[in-house]
């Protein structure tokens, strides 16, 4: 069974007035990378947040972000916009400090131009105020949730790219069976016409016919394509074997990308070898199934 790295989950949990929103999303990668978009009161927490994460996804790309909301008091009503009075009054109070310490009228319309500068207004509540443990709880539950919602989606993904890598197996697996049957008729036809060249040969020219027969038998031998087409054939077999699992196997994406590159091995081995059209023919059909596993590789964990 395998896992998409690409995922999403979702959750949020409240405290003291307060939802706590976390969103996750993976997206495929090499290693892990993980980017968090956090709150200024919670971003000491971020290692703790960085950890989960890390104990749980093994490679990809991660977005966290939490969001904090301020909700209604009444737990039955809700709204969209709030009026955040304490942060308000501690604006005011400092601007009032400002203003009386400088001798500055409050009302000077300069003054507030440059209230609107970028960086010049902080969150006063979050540089006072430390999270409390149980805010810290409300954001780890909710995390939990996420990614249990996140490993879920990853599931359902890993059974559409098991889907798509059975399909395109099946495509290569039947145009190997074509080659094998057309190959034996290209080693007859490939004998018939060595056999009418040496015919052409004149009588009076002295042949080795021991050595003739070595080198004949050595270039026939360079031809031939069955340990091929036997080892693609344990390729595929090993490939569906490893995707059709009970359980899940975490980082299986690279294995399968190992399988993947000596499938083209063979495919291209057999493609040099096969000396035909109609069997080129067929090679480039799996090569073009094979790209589509290689592509869908990518995306598995």
């Amino acid at each position: 069974m395998i896992l998409s790295m690409t995922g999403f989950g979702k959750a949020s949990s409240i405290y003291n007035n307060t939802l706590f929103e976390v969103t996750i999303r993976t997206l495929n990668a090499k290693q892990l990378e993980i980017s968090t978009r956090l709150p200024l009161r919670f971003r000491e927490f971020e290692t703790d947040y960085r950890n989960l994460l890390t104990a749980s996804i093994q490679r990809g790309r991660i977005d966290y972000t939490l969001t904090t909301t301020p909700i209604a008091e009444n737990s039955e009503e809700e709204v969209d916009n709030y009026f955040d009075e304490k942060r308000l009054y501690g604006y005011f109070t400092a601007y009032s400090h400002f203003c009386k310490r400088y001798q500055i009228d409050p009302l000077d319309k300069t003054l507030t131009r440059f209230l609107t500068l970028p960086g010049v207004l902080k969150p006063i509540s979050d540089i006072i105020e430390a999270p409390s443990q149980q805010e810290q709880d409300a954001i780890l539950a909710a995390t939990h949730q996420a990614l249990q919602q996140l490993d879920e989606f990853r599931l359902q993904e890993g059974k559409m790219l098991a889907l798509t890598f059975t399909k395109c197996l099946d495509t290569i697996e039947e145009k190997r069976l074509q080659v094998a049957q057309l190959a034996p008729q290209r080693i007859e036809a490939i004998q018939t016409k060595l056999k009418d060249l040496l015919e052409e040969i004149s009588p009076s020219v002295e042949v080795d016919k021991g050595r003739l027969e070595q080198e004949l038998i050595y270039y026939i031998e360079k031809l031939d394509i069955n340990e091929e087409l036997t080892r693609l054939d344990n390729h595929i077999k090993y490939f569906l074997k490893t995707i059709s699992g009970e359980n899940i196997e975490y980082t299986i994406g690279k294995k399968l990308g190992f399988i993947a590159q000596e499938m083209g091995r063979e495919i291209n081995t057999i493609g040099s070898k096969s000396n035909d059209h109609k069997m080129q023919h067929l090679v480039v059909e799996m090569k073009d199934a094979l790209e589509q596993i290689k592509e869908q590789v990518a995306n598995v964990l």
